[in-house]
């Protein structure tokens, strides 16, 4: 989507922080959902980007064709992501953030995972009911930046939803897909899950997240 207004990224995370504690409508719409296209901000960011999900539930209303809820992921730089930038800034929307649709099929033509191992996490989330039924539902991702900004040759970012045994225990994950110039195609796995939060401040440093007025109880 380009150039999103920022009612329209709020109202979706507000839509996706209520309708995530049903459960079943979730695991249905999560079982569907399979990868989407990164694409960073004008503005970079050296340490960490955070990716946050959205949820339209009218996307008819911007596109007759579209009759179902649709996922999009909304991808910020976690040094803008702040109350004070987003209250000063949000008539340059454009520059600090992106929004990308998660759709259901996707063709895609320090950190790295072998091409066996990603795929496995990327099966794997075939299984996300059973996760969910135990565990809260998240609101996002925190990526390192170096992972998905550190080469200078044309690349195409593709981020697939999977799951990752970490610790003996299953998490959601995001496996990200990088094709260089020179056609190479290689993963990484780079993602933490949000929430958990490690701490209040880190839980802070999620600003778009203070603009959620829907079951602050994170």
């Amino acid at each position: 989507m380009k150039n999103p207004s920022f009612d329209f990224i709020i109202n979706s995370m507000n839509a996706w922080q209520q309708r995530k504690q049903d459960k079943k409508f979730i695991t249905e719409l999560l079982q569907k959902s399979y990868a989407f296209e990164i694409t960073l901000p004008k503005k970079r960011d050296e340490k960490f980007y955070h990716f946050y999900l959205g949820l339209d539930l009218y996307p008819y209303l911007r596109n007759e064709k579209e009759e179902k809820p649709q996922l999009y992921m909304h991808i910020v730089p976690a040094s803008a992501d702040t109350m004070l930038n987003i209250k000063k800034n949000k008539e340059t929307l454009a520059d600090w953030i992106t929004s990308n649709k998660i759709e259901t099929k996707f063709n895609c033509t320090n950190s790295k995972i072998t091409d066996e191992e990603a795929l496995k996490r990327i099966d794997a989330w075939s299984t996300i009911d059973a996760w969910i039924s135990y565990n809260q539902v998240f609101n996002g991702f925190q990526i390192p930046a170096e992972d998905l900004d550190s080469t200078k040759q044309p690349t195409t970012l593709t981020g697939y939803f999977a799951i990752k045994e970490e610790k003996g225990l299953v998490v959601p994950d995001i496996v990200i897909s990088r094709i260089t110039g020179d056609t190479t195609l290689e993963y990484y796995d780079m993602a933490r899950l949000c929430p958990p939060f490690k701490t209040q401040a880190d839980r802070n440093s999620f600003g778009l997240l203070d603009f959620i007025y829907v079951d602050k109880s994170f």
